[in-house]
């Protein structure tokens, strides 16, 4: 971690890479009617993947007015 200054973090930040290995494909044709099984299957790959903390998770909403994302911990 260099200095704290917020230029020289910033430059930091940005010499990190982003998404270093190639994305999943996405289909959203396949996709189960139902959100909370494409949900449910996403968690259970984490978890069989061993993400650490695969249940913590940022939700995202939209609607014509306005955009909302709450830090969830799902604990059962």
């Amino acid at each position: 971690m260099p200095e704290t200054s917020p230029s020289t973090v910033r430059d930091w930040l940005r010499g990190i890479e982003v998404f270093a290995r190639p994305l999943p494909a996405f289909d959203p044709e396949g996709a189960p009617a139902e959100p909370s099984e494409l949900f449910l299957a996403w968690l259970r790959e984490a978890v069989n993947a061993g993400v650490p903390d695969a249940h913590a998770m940022t939700l995202a909403t939209v609607d014509e007015c306005r955009r909302v994302m709450r830090t969830c911990l799902s604990l059962g």
